[in-house]
């Protein structure tokens, strides 16, 4: 980036233009604008978005001909719940413990990086 207003706005666009090329997706490129717009700030260089509402105008335009509909996941049929609970041994402590695991995520509808995020201190024990 460059302290001149232009040469930041050209600098901006060919990035922009490049995102839009790859197979980044419509919430990923506006998270990478942001974090640009982020250290542009931060440096207190010129920033292109607010010296030029053409230029943001534009981004926006750019942007939104990414489709913005994220995917959702197809649902798990209640047959593969049920077959999953009969083969997990609760016998066991691990396998008691696979069994909660499992079956708070499906209730609470959670992915698997909600319940690694989870740790002790999270949780009070006291309730």
């Amino acid at each position: 980036m460059a302290s001149d207003v232009n040469v930041s706005k050209a600098t901006c666009r060919a990035y922009l233009d490049y995102m839009m090329s790859t197979k980044l997706k419509h919430h990923t490129i506006r998270r990478k604008i942001a974090s640009v717009r982020y250290f542009i700030g931060t440096s207190e260089l010129h920033a292109p978005w607010k010296q030029s509402k053409l230029f943001a105008e534009y981004t926006n335009h750019k942007v939104n001909q990414k489709p913005s509909r994220q995917s959702q996941a197809a649902t798990m049929p209640l047959g593969n719940i049920d077959a999953i609970n009969a083969k997990l041994d609760t016998d066991s402590l691990i396998g008691l413990r696979d069994a909660v695991i499992f079956n708070t995520a499906i209730d609470a509808i959670f992915r698997a990086s909600n319940l690694l995020a989870i740790d002790l201190v999270h949780i009070d024990f006291n309730k």
